[in-house]
């Protein structure tokens, strides 16, 4: 592999890392949808 073909595998495992981890975090934080109970609506 060329140096500029190295840098590319290396930022782009870096940024799937980062992504992931983010979508990680984020789900940690919030509760789907299916899982919510229902809250009653006053008129």
């Amino acid at each position: 592999m060329n140096k500029s073909k190295k840098i590319f595998v290396l930022a782009f495992i870096i940024f799937m890392l980062l992504m992931l981890w983010f979508a990680y975090d984020v789900s940690q934080r919030t509760t789907a949808p299916w899982q919510k109970h229902k809250v009653e609506q006053h008129p």
